[in-house]
Parts: structure tokens; sequence; C-alpha cells
């Protein structure tokens, strides 16, 4: 049955690339740029919509994460999220 990356899925949800994305933090994070944070909790809420809902519903959660800044991964980490994408996709 053909499906959607996790990676797809995610840039339907947000609006943006996770490899952008991961890029993006990977030098806000050396510089130590505050932006870090908001790229972080961006990052692991989209991957978790990604692994746990369709993308109509995951845009509707995300839309709402960006209004009020509250977000729920279930305890879900953003480190094991990442490991998570990066398995299913094949980067390790």
């Amino acid at each position: 049955m053909k499906q959607l990356s996790i990676s797809r899925k995610f840039k339907l949800i947000t609006g943006s690339d996770i490899m952008k994305m991961m890029n993006d933090y990977k030098t806000d994070s050396e510089n130590g740029m505050e932006k870090s944070t908001e790229l972080m909790e961006n990052v692991q809420f989209g991957l978790y919509l990604a692994f746990q809902t369709d993308p109509a519903t995951g845009k509707q959660e995300y839309s709402e994460y960006l209004k009020t800044g509250e977000f729920d991964t279930d305890g879900n980490t953003f480190t094991s999220l990442v490991d998570r994408w990066k398995v299913v996709s094949g980067l390790e």
C-alpha cells in the first residue's frame, strides 16, 4: 500500500521542509542563537504529528499550537522523535 513518507507528512503539516529546519536548528545551536528553542519545538511537535495523525488533522493541531504555543507529545522527546525519523527515513 502506498503512503506518504514522514518527511512529506511533516511538510504538509508544518509547511516547512524538515531537512531545512534541522539544518537551521544545527546552525542556530552551534551559534548559541535563542531561536533554537522555537525551531526545536516546531520540529518536535511537527514530527510527533507526522507520526501520529493524518496530515489534515495534524495541520489543524499544528495551527492551534502556533496560536497558543502549547503542545503535547505524550512524553516523546525531541531526540527520540528525531532519532525515529532518521531510522524510518534511512538516514541512520
